[in-house]
């Protein structure tokens, strides 16, 4: 009973410490300071994590204008921009949460591997990019980003076989949203030759679901 009734002091407690942080460091450093911008951030988390996020936003966004006056390419206002993003998507408004997350992985200034396929795509923001253009119908954009990323660990697995799982999770989400896309033809055929790689049962089964779905 004592540790039911102190729950919301301690939700409490948890954002006043934050808070006295953050007042501390606006003195002591000023409010134009990286540090303080830091502890805004940490104090925005907060709230996130108790879903109260509409305070959550504007300290984010006070903090991300601290920090992008010092820097427009820093990690700390990709966090924020990344933060953004999931709670965006959290009150379905998928379009800001698609704008926040394209502005934290800088599109528009993508760097081509020799073979022409991004690089960028390889990391984990662009697969949940992939995932929220494919929630508002962005059919094209979600398949660009998961069909490069297939390729990708295609030519790797090629050359080194050690690569084998990265290869068959790549392969599994673009046959998962050409299913999705209602592309079932091309979708059976990613997911066949995936099984031609991982023969286990389960997959062996999955498949045949594949072929019953589009009969």
């Amino acid at each position: 009973l004592y540790a039911l009734s102190y729950k919301p002091n301690s939700e409490k407690e948890h954002l006043l410490s934050f808070q006295k942080i953050c007042e501390y460091d606006s003195i002591a450093l000023g409010v134009k300071h990286h540090r303080y911008a830091l502890s805004l951030y940490n104090l925005g988390h907060a709230y996130s994590s108790y879903r109260l996020f509409a305070k959550a936003k504007e300290i984010y966004q006070k903090s991300l204008d601290i920090i992008t006056r010092i820097s427009v390419d820093n990690w700390l206002a990709k966090s924020i921009l990344n933060e953004l993003a999931k709670i965006a998507y959290q009150e379905e408004d998928y379009i800001s949460a698609i704008r926040y997350l394209e502005q934290s992985l800088g599109i528009g200034s993508f760097k081509f591997l020799d073979e022409g396929i991004f690089s960028d795509f390889l990391s984990s923001g662009y697969g949940t990019l992939a995932t929220y253009y494919t929630k508002t119908g962005f059919w094209e954009k979600a398949r660009y980003i998961l069909k490069n990323r297939m390729l990708y660990w295609d030519k790797q697995y090629k050359n080194d076989p050690d690569n084998k799982l990265e290869y068959e999770f790549a392969l599994n989400s673009y046959a998962s949203f050409l299913a999705e896309a209602g592309q079932s033809k091309e979708a059976l055929r990613v997911y066949k030759h995936l099984t031609e790689i991982d023969k286990h049962k389960w997959r062996l089964a999955s498949l045949g679901t594949y072929y019953y779905n589009i009969r």
